[in-house]
């Protein structure tokens, strides 16, 4: 440090050595400790109700959004006439249900009377019944599932000469537990083959020993 005093007595101070790193940092200016304002409560208690709907619309916007996934199984049922029979065949999602149904069997001999004993009348009433002919006084409904079969109700629902009247459907295998049961059999009897096989190589290796045996 040097000092310089120089002429009128004013002192000049000249400060080496010391670099920026060094020199003190400005003060934290004083809190403000002055009480708020009217229009700054306001201000402030406005901001806050803000955040808090802005909270709120965005809780209730994410919960709605959430929407549970449901599988949705379709149904249909067809009918046709071949040869003489009619065949019904029900499908829901992967089951399937069919039956067959000809003049001679017994549930047409109990029913006939409702279709003044007339099979082709009969057919074309199942038709539209079950392929969606609203004009139709008929109308169906599953009355009963199981693993094996429905029953299906048929009922005219005229006001005199109404009738009810159930048609069974069993269940069919789909094509690839067909195919599954196939593999199972076929596995089973490929190991049924590998032990007759087994069996013959011990009792042909047997009669080789026996053989070697009586020749010495």
């Amino acid at each position: 440090m040097q000092t310089n005093f120089p002429e009128g007595g004013i002192i000049n101070l000249t400060i080496n050595n010391m670099d920026g790193n060094h020199l003190p940092s400005p003060a934290p200016a004083p809190e403000d400790k002055r009480p708020l304002r009217d229009q700054d409560r306001r201000d402030r208690r406005g901001h806050q109700r803000y955040n808090a709907r802005h909270e709120n619309l965005t809780s209730s916007l994410n919960t709605s959004m959430v929407v549970e996934a449901k599988q949705v199984q379709t149904e249909s049922i067809t009918c046709n006439k071949v040869d003489g029979n009619v065949f019904l065949n029900y499908v829901i999602g992967d089951e399937k249900y069919n039956t067959r149904i000809h003049s001679n069997d017994y549930f047409w001999e109990k029913n006939k009377v409702f279709f003044q004993d007339d099979f082709c009348m009969f057919y074309r009433i199942l038709k539209d019944t079950f392929e969606g002919n609203t004009e139709n006084m008929f109308k169906w409904s599953i009355i009963q599932k199981n693993n094996d079969k429905i029953m299906i109700e048929l009922e005219n629902t005229n006001k005199f000469f109404g009738f009810k009247t159930t048609i069974e459907l069993e269940k069919t295998e789909s094509e690839f537990n067909v195919l599954r049961k196939r593999i199972l059999i076929l596995e089973k009897e490929n190991e049924k083959m590998c032990e007759d096989i087994n069996l013959l190589k011990r009792a042909c290796k047997g009669l080789l020993e026996n053989a070697g045996e009586g020749e010495t």
